[in-house]
């Protein structure tokens, strides 16, 4: 399989479910947990990957170990590999949760003006950011400066990314819909904007969620708009 088959069905993969508040679905406790009470509302291996998440954005991919992430769960030793049997997986499967939120082909192919199409891409990776923060920040920040397979897949992921947003930038000014411009000139302009809502919006989480995506995407439109 492809690098890029890889990416779009990973795009494409199930959405990871969530327990309701009566805590249907949870994994059962088992031994008291140690750790800073951090997401413990999610089945045991979900919680894991927010407290890896936290701990890979603080110190990085390469600095981090799988007994740091032990160690801030709560974990016994060892037990960790009971849920993920090396750090690739647990920061796999930490990227393959986040990008499971949006799905970019599925927005790019629907049948709606250029501009319809842009908006709701633009919208779907600024509710990303807001919602999932932390696990942006991995793949806005660090993963594509990482070496090897990973980081490859990363960058290729990233360079179809903005490709797509310069086909449906390009056809919107075809259409009369958006302003004249250079495509990669605005594509690289709003892509940057989108990816610095993250940092900010971990260091306030003072506003809606919702109010952020809303205000984020009219503006980037606002500015692209004939």
């Amino acid at each position: 399989m492809s690098k890029r088959a890889k990416v779009e069905s990973g795009d494409r993969a199930p959405r990871v479910p969530r327990p309701d508040a009566s805590g249907a679905g949870r994994r059962p406790r088992g031994r008291p947990r140690l750790g800073k009470p951090v997401a413990r509302h999610l089945p045991r291996d979900q919680e894991i990957l927010h407290i890896a998440a936290e701990v890979f954005y603080r110190k990085g991919y390469e600095a981090t170990r799988v007994e740091d992430v032990a160690r801030e769960a709560g974990l016994v030793r060892g037990s960790i590999y009971n849920y993920f049997r090396t750090k690739e997986e647990l920061y796999r499967q930490i990227l393959q949760n986040v990008l499971t939120t949006f799905d970019l082909e599925e927005e790019v192919s629907r049948d709606l003006s250029a501009v319809a199409r842009l908006e709701r891409v633009i919208r779907g990776r600024v509710s990303q950011a807001v919602h999932y923060p932390v696990e942006s920040g991995l793949l806005v920040d660090q993963v594509t400066a990482l070496e090897g397979e990973l980081g490859d897949w990363a960058r290729e992921s990233r360079d179809h990314n903005l490709a797509a947003m310069r086909q449906l930038i390009a056809q919107g000014q075809k259409q009369g819909d958006l302003a004249p411009g250079d495509p990669e000139i605005l594509t690289e302009t709003v892509v940057g904007a989108m990816r610095s809502v993250n940092r900010w919006y971990l260091r306030t989480k003072r506003m809606d969620p919702q109010h952020v995506v809303d205000e984020v995407t009219d503006y980037l439109m606002r500015g692209l708009r004939a």
